[in-house]
């Protein structure tokens, strides 16, 4: 509870008010003051640890190789599944063609992205080699054309 004083006259009540209004002002603004240096404080030091951070990642990044053969799939619809690899070197020319009928390769996956780069990258391979390494049965590849030397 607030303790209740009673002036002798009024202004002395009015004078009371105003110190204890502008003594209550100034401890709000050095409150506030303590406060907002240390807020200010907070965000340079988390400023200046993102920026560390930041640096350090860019220079920890590693930096992929340049990859020799890329690959490209055609897949057809559900009501007719098949599709096509094809290989294709550094100079855009088609080393290989790997068809499967009755099968539908999930080529968005990152699992078989990552097959599918390591088979673009693979050298001569043959029907078994292209199963173990895309993870599949060999009867699920229909044909293999080798429509270019492989200079790998």
């Amino acid at each position: 509870m607030k303790n209740f004083f009673y002036p002798a006259y009024p202004a002395q009540a009015a004078e009371e008010k105003y110190l204890q209004d502008n003594v209550y002002v100034n401890r709000i603004s050095a409150n506030q003051i303590k406060k907002t240096k240390k807020i200010r404080t907070k965000k340079v030091v988390i400023l200046a640890c993102t920026l560390l951070l930041f640096a350090i990642g860019i220079n920890a990044a590693p930096v992929k190789p340049a990859q020799e053969n890329y690959w490209v799939t055609e897949t057809g619809p559900r009501s007719n599944p098949y599709t096509v690899i094809r290989l294709y070197d550094k100079a855009d020319k088609q080393i290989l063609e790997i068809l499967m009928d009755g099968y539908r390769l999930q080529a968005t996956k990152p699992c078989m992205i990552k097959r599918l780069n390591r088979l673009a990258n693979a050298g001569h391979v043959n029907a078994i080699a292209i199963s173990s390494i895309l993870g599949i049965k060999a009867s699920r590849i229909s044909s293999v054309k080798m429509t270019n030397e492989l200079h790998i």
